[in-house]
């Protein structure tokens, strides 16, 4: 199986990890702001963390 990621190509077994945890402050969602969430910043954290699952990759989320 193949998969294409920022215009590479990789296959299964190039993934370095099959199962990932992503630790994300919710400092780091609210961008410039510095308070709350940055809607535009938690759509591209969602849109990569959904790629994931369609490389094989298991994906775990921790808010804090």
């Amino acid at each position: 199986m193949n998969l294409f990621l920022k215009g590479e190509i990789m296959s299964m077994a190039q993934l370095k990890y099959k199962r990932v945890l992503l630790k994300i402050s919710g400092e780091a969602l609210a961008g410039d702001k510095h308070f709350g969430f940055d809607f535009d910043v938690v759509s591209k954290v969602c849109d990569v963390i959904k790629k994931c699952p369609d490389m094989g990759v298991q994906m775990g989320v921790l808010l804090f």
